[in-house]
């Protein structure tokens, strides 16, 4: 029973992962359903009752009705409640005369009562905006975040723990094996195998996201003339695309919850803003703070007028308002939590943006993931960050890699995250051997086709000169010159330079080719005819 419940437990903790903080869940998730549960709560009838309930004249009494021929008792005081609930009530307080002006009943009038439910659709919509505008953009970046971290999060639960228990269970139902048959490796070596293959695989997918991103593009001088006009440092290419979609996100959430907070003033028209304040200061008063308040009255006024054959007769009427004594407890604690939300919201911006600007925390969180894989970060000589190790974090993670090892590091926990930097930081290695590598070979193979090309152009000359000197053929058949010996022996010596050249560079020596300028003496067979 208690291995049930345990698995039963973590089951759902096992198969969640986020790629977002806890504060901005507290926004886009939270926030949204407690406002469902306020529009289950104020637009479900059988909780609230009848809305509005007004007191009507004696003429609209039962006996009225009945004598009028009315099928329908309570048609009036239906009417009425319809007329009062659709053209808003007035709250005037119950120590004040009822005003003769119009105008000024107008100016006391309520609002927003019937509108409440919608308003907390509005704002559930409003505060999902941020988190689909992350879901979307997030896509872009070139890396599934939540199938990576959900693969690196698997690695730990379901297939490593899983065999280990398959294999344990094995263990205990099965007899001792003989000597020559027994399994000398732990429960779960085969596993822990797939499972480290699996990390190396997101290692590597890793530094090749991190590569690819920081490359030029196919369209590079397209590409370069675009940037110069509209680059602004932020993009995928500058390694630094989820840092500033993170910020922008978080952003539009302080945004949206302080402008949510000016729309009720607006709505309510009645200072929302220090609602809260008052409500605290007359409970510690030990003063009523909910009966007949002005913000959410519960007994209001409604003029309406009923047209009689040729003349129109205004009533007045008292009504009462029993959705308002849910609405003054759903406003309180949204003031209170949007307040809460507000303050933490602007926190998590703040530090986020300190964290972009400043370099050390970022650094810092590398460097112990590569200590703890027992990598030297630091130089022998001078005792400072390595240069290889800088290069890494700023020139190969940059904001984006760094950010998503971080992620990673939250939902799968410090172990997986050591085991993945170690695979990342490996396959950054074959980068860098192989680029240095590359660059060697591109430095000597130019250097060897500038000693071949001024060989070449030394033979050219050569040949001019022996032109110039009268070895040409006339036009007739007086005079021919063989030239065949003459060419394949300067071939020959041209290409033996050549390859002393080659060897000199291959050797590491730094020493220049001597050229032999030693005239070439003729041999018998090379006459003219």
């Amino acid at each position: 029973l208690d291995e049930t419940l345990e698995v039963f437990g973590a089951s759902y903790q096992d198969r969640v992962v986020y790629d977002d903080h806890l504060i901005d869940r507290v926004n886009h998730y939270y926030t949204g359903m407690m406002l469902f549960m306020f529009v289950v709560v104020i637009g479900t009838p059988e909780l609230v009752g009848t809305p509005i309930e007004c007191w009507c004249p004696t003429e609209f009494n039962k006996d009225y009705e009945e004598n009028a021929n009315f099928n329908d008792v309570d048609v009036w005081v239906k009417y009425v409640n319809y007329i009062c609930w659709i053209s808003n009530t007035y709250y005037i307080p119950m120590s004040k005369p009822v005003p003769m002006s119009y105008e000024i009943r107008q100016a006391n009038k309520i609002y927003y009562y019937q509108w409440t439910p919608l308003i907390f659709l509005v704002m559930a919509f409003l505060f999902k905006m941020p988190r689909a505008i992350w879901k979307y953009l997030s896509t872009k970046c070139g890396v599934g975040i939540k199938k990576f971290m959900t693969t690196a999060k698997e690695t730990q639960t379901e297939m490593f723990y899983a065999a280990r228990r398959t294999h344990q269970i094995n263990l205990a139902n099965a007899g001792q094996p003989p000597m020559d048959q027994m399994d000398f490796f732990p429960p779960g070596y085969e596993m822990e195998v797939e499972r480290q293959k699996v990390l190396q695989t997101l290692g590597k997918y890793i530094s090749i996201w991190c590569y690819d991103a920081n490359k030029t593009s196919q369209l590079k001088e397209t590409r370069t003339r675009i940037n110069k006009l509209f680059d602004f440092g932020i993009g995928r290419h500058h390694g630094n695309f989820l840092m500033a979609l993170l910020i922008f996100v978080r952003f539009l959430y302080l945004v949206n919850v302080a402008g949510q907070l000016i729309l009720l003033n607006e709505f309510l028209a009645d200072d929302f803003y220090i609602y809260g304040y008052d409500v605290m200061e007359k409970f510690l008063a030990g003063k009523d703070w909910a009966l007949n308040h002005k913000r959410f009255p519960r007994v209001t006024l409604c003029d309406f007028d009923l047209r009689q054959l040729t003349n129109v007769q205004r009533y007045t009427l008292q009504c009462v308002l029993p959705i308002n004594l849910y609405n003054e407890k759903v406003f309180i604690a949204l003031w209170f939590w949007l307040t809460f939300i507000l303050v933490v919201t602007f926190l998590n911006f703040a530090f986020t943006l300190i964290m972009a600007l400043t370099s050390r925390s970022r650094e810092n969180f590398i460097i112990k993931y590569l200590l703890l894989n027992d990598i030297d970060v630091h130089d022998e000589k001078t005792g400072n960050l390595d240069k290889k190790v800088k290069l890494f974090i700023y020139g190969h993670l940059k904001f984006d890699g760094i950010f998503l090892l971080q992620m990673l590091s939250n939902n799968a926990g410090s172990a997986i995250t050591q085991d993945i930097v170690r695979y990342t930081w490996e396959e950054f290695n074959i980068k860098i051997n192989e680029h240095f590598c590359i660059q060697r070979t591109g430095s000597e193979t130019s250097s060897y086709r500038s000693s071949a090309a001024s060989l070449h152009s030394m033979g050219n000359s050569r040949s001019s000169s022996v032109n110039g000197s009268g070895l040409t053929h006339r036009t007739g058949n007086r005079y021919q010159m063989n030239l065949q010996s003459n060419t394949f022996a300067d071939s020959q010596q041209i290409g033996t330079q050549k390859h002393n050249i080659r060897d000199s560079f291959v050797s590491g020596g730094h020493r220049h080719a001597e050229v032999s300028t030693e005239k070439k003496v003729m041999k018998p067979n090379e006459t003219f005819v």
